[in-house]
C-alpha cells in the first residue's frame, strides 16, 4: 500500500509542481528592458523590466495552470484562515504576486534576468512551504472518516487500521453519514439496507455508553471513536463544494477537521469513484473500506433459505391482495397472478441456479476448495441481487395497483 501523506504534504508535493510549470511557462516568454529615447525630451516613467506577451500557442497551458494555482491557494488559504492578521497579509501578497507570474505579469517585481526571476518566485513560495511545515511528533496522527457505505460494510472501528496502515488512529463520525444511516434505516424501498443500517446505528449507539462521542472514546486501546454534531459550514470551503450535495457536505466535514488538526493524516474511507475523486481534488487521501470475512464461509442452503424466504413472502404478500374486496377490473387481478407465477418459476431457477455453479465451482477451482466455495458464494449473491432488486420493484407495485388499477393495465 502506498504510505498515506499528510494535508499540508501533499499541498506541498503540489505547489512544487507549480512552481515548476511557471518557471516551464516563462521559458516561452523572455525579459525586455524599457529605456527612454535619449534624444527626446519627454521622459516616461515605467516598468524596467517586463515579460514579453506570451505566444497565443502557450495560452490554453497558462489558463490550466491558473486554475490549478487558484484551486490549490483555495485548499491552503483554509488552513490558515484563522491565522494573524500579519500572516494573513503576508500570505495575499505572496497570493498576488504568483497569480500575476502566471501571467508573467509581475510589475516592479520583475527582475533583469531569468533567474533572477526564477530565484525570486522560489523565495517568495518559501513563505507558502514554511507555513506548511507545522511543527509535529515524528509520527503523524491519523483521522479515519468513513462514508455511509463504509458503515454499512463495516461498523467495527478497528477494522479500519489495516488499510490506513497504523493500529493508532481516531475514527470520526460526520453528521452527513449519520444523517444518511437513519434515512436508510427508516426506507422500505430496501428492507435488507434498512436492516443493516439499523444494526450499525445500534453498534455506534453502544459507545455512548462508554462515554461522551463528542469528547471522544477509547473503544480499544490505540482506537477512539469521536462524533461531530454539526454539518459543516460550506460558506467558508472551497467555492466547488456544493452545499446540497451529502458528498460535498462529507469532503466539507473532512476538510474541517483538517483544518482543526493541520498536521494529522486525514483519510476519508470511501468505494464511491465521485466521492474519490473530489477528495483527490481536497488533497485529502482515500481508501477503500476494509474487506470483512464473516465468521463461517456462506453455505449452499444459506443461499437457499434465503431466496426461498423471499419467494414465500412474495406468493403470500400477492395472495393477500387478490383476497381483498373486489378490484375494478379483471386485467389486475391478471397481471398480480402473473407475478406470483414468475415468483414461483424463480423457486425452480433457485434449484437449477445452484446446482448449475456448484458443477462450476469444483471444477473451475478443482486444486482449491476453500477458493471455490468463496467464489460460487460471491457469484450466487450476486445473481440474488438482481432478481430481488427486480422483485422488490413488482412488490412495491402490488401495494398501490388496487388503488390505481389504470396505471398498469399496460404492463
Amino acid at each position: 500500500m502506498n504510505p498515506l501523506r499528510s494535508f499540508s504534504s501533499r499541498l506541498e508535493s503540489e505547489l512544487r509542481e507549480i512552481e515548476a510549470s511557471i518557471v516551464e511557462l516563462w521559458q516561452n516568454s523572455r525579459i525586455e528592458e524599457f529605456r527612454n529615447d535619449p534624444n527626446s525630451q519627454v521622459v516616461f516613467v515605467a516598468l524596467r523590466f517586463y515579460w514579453q506577451t506570451l505566444p497565443v500557442e502557450y495560452g490554453a497551458a497558462q489558463a490550466q495552470l491558473n486554475r490549478r494555482y487558484k484551486r490549490w491557494y483555495e485548499m491552503f488559504h483554509l488552513s490558515h484562515s484563522e491565522d494573524s492578521t500579519n500572516v494573513q497579509d503576508e500570505i495575499k501578497a505572496t497570493n498576488d504576486y504568483v497569480s500575476e507570474a502566471i501571467q508573467l505579469n509581475t510589475g516592479w517585481q520583475t527582475e533583469p534576468s531569468f533567474d533572477e526571476n526564477r530565484a525570486y518566485l522560489s523565495k517568495k513560495l518559501d513563505f507558502f512551504r514554511k507555513l506548511l511545515g507545522h511543527p509535529g511528533t515524528s509520527e503523524s496522527e491519523f483521522v479515519v472518516v468513513p462514508d455511509t457505505n463504509a458503515l454499512l460494510k463495516s461498523a467495527d472501528p478497528s477494522c479500519y487500521g489495516k488499510i490506513v496502515g497504523r493500529d493508532k488512529f481516531t475514527f470520526i463520525l460526520v453528521p452527513t453519514v449519520l444523517s444518511e444511516l437513519d434515512d436508510l434505516k427508516r426506507s422500505r424501498r430496501d428492507r435488507a439496507v434498512g436492516q443493516e443500517a439499523e444494526k450499525v446505528i445500534k453498534r455506534l449507539k453502544g459507545f455512548r455508553d462508554q462515554g461522551p462521542l463528542l469528547e471522544g472514546v477509547k473503544v480499544s486501546k490505540t482506537v477512539t471513536v469521536k462524533m461531530i454534531p454539526t454539518e459543516p459550514r460550506m460558506a467558508s470551503l472551497p467555492s466547488w463544494l456544493d452545499p446540497g450535495s451529502k458528498d460535498d457536505r462529507i469532503i466539507g466535514s473532512a476538510l474541517e477537521i483538517q483544518r482543526d488538526f493541520p498536521s494529522a493524516v486525514v483519510v476519508l474511507v470511501t468505494r464511491d469513484i465521485n466521492l474519490q475523486n473530489k477528495a483527490e481534488m481536497a488533497f485529502l487521501p482515500c481508501v477503500e473500506p476494509p474487506e470483512v470475512q464473516s465468521g463461517r464461509p456462506l453455505r449452499e442452503e444459506d443461499i437457499r433459505r434465503n431466496r426461498e424466504l423471499r419467494i414465500s413472502e412474495a406468493i403470500k404478500e400477492g395472495r393477500e391482495l387478490l383476497s381483498r374486496p373486489p378490484h375494478r377490473d379483471e386485467a389486475v387481478r391478471s397481471v398480480i397472478e402473473s407475478w406470483l407465477g414468475e415468483a414461483k418459476q424463480w423457486e425452480q431457477r433457485t434449484h437449477d441456479f445452484l446446482a448449475t455453479f456448484s458443477e462450476q465451482a469444483s471444477i473451475k477451482f478443482r486444486d482449491d476448495a476453500n477458493l471455490g466455495a468463496m467464489w460460487y458464494a460471491n457469484a450466487a449473491q450476486g445473481d440474488t441481487q438482481v432478481w430481488l432488486r427486480i422483485l422488490n420493484r413488482r412488490l412495491e407495485n402490488l401495494s398501490t395497483i388496487t388503488e390505481r388499477p389504470e396505471t398498469y393495465l399496460a404492463i
